[in-house]
């Protein structure tokens, strides 16, 4: 019995990654973390495999605001995404191919107007990206994706869409990792507090990944491995000891 307490005590202190299998983006207190991450400027650029939504409205969309009018005016078929292909390009309806890689939404719009200034009457364009994503991992094994409905999404807006912070999520220890996976931004953001209310405000992008790291758990996750053994060796002694007396 006793070795099996050392054997417990050496499995707690030398396997404790393997006690937590389920822990991710795990970094050490060096780690340089990116600043100014509430401050994050700069709108969305459009890229390869986006996925577009596309409504074209003619008389510079005087049917918008016509509240007279009993007759649609827009231009184009509902329901239809136009995908970008690996180049940027996407083909578009009337005008075709047309190169959207690295434009902002805003940008894509005015030049799409111009190329269909030709075909219409003072062409107003409406774009949508509808592939616009971030993903939320709580730690302790729930994730989610949360699809970000407009350009100033905050950190606050996508934790409440997925749900809030568990409990057993650390609101005081939450990474957001942006960017190039070789290479990646990291920010660092605290909830758990009205000191440190600020870091919730920062900016979140199209796919960012967010991790609020949770409580380990080890007690729990140690006597869930081991009480089969601990039980069944338990057993054994007891007939041993019966069977001896």
């Amino acid at each position: 019995m006793r070795h099996l307490l050392y054997f417990v005590a050496l499995t707690f202190l030398f396997s404790c990654k393997s006690l937590a299998p389920n822990r991710m983006f795990i970094t050490h207190d060096t780690f340089p973390m990116a600043s100014d991450s509430i401050n994050v400027t700069g709108s969305y650029t459009i890229s390869p495999f986006d996925h577009l939504d596309l409504k074209i409205f003619s008389n510079d969309g005087f049917k918008l605001i016509d509240i007279t009018g009993s007759t649609s005016s827009t231009i184009g078929t509902d329901n239809v995404e136009y995908v970008l292909n690996v180049n940027g390009d996407v083909k578009m309806p009337v005008i075709g191919m047309v190169n959207l890689k690295g434009l902002t939404v805003e940008q894509a719009e005015r030049l799409l107007e111009g190329k269909y200034e030709r075909y219409y009457n003072q062409p107003f364009v409406h774009l949508k990206v509808l592939n616009r994503f971030a993903i939320v991992f709580m730690g302790d094994g729930k994730g989610q994706v949360v699809q970000l409905t407009h350009e100033n999404t905050t950190l606050y807006e996508v934790l409440a869409m997925a749900g809030g912070i568990t409990d057993f999520a650390k609101a005081y220890r939450i990474k957001i990792i942006r960017g190039d996976s070789k290479s990646p931004q990291i920010f660092q953001a605290d909830v758990s507090t009205l000191h440190t209310i600020d870091s919730g405000n920062l900016k979140i992008m199209s796919n960012d990944i967010i991790h609020v790291e949770a409580v380990p758990n080890y007690g729990g996750r140690l006597y869930q491995r081991f009480f089969p053994l601990i039980a069944l060796t338990t057993t054994f002694l007891l007939i041993l000891n019966i069977t001896q007396n």
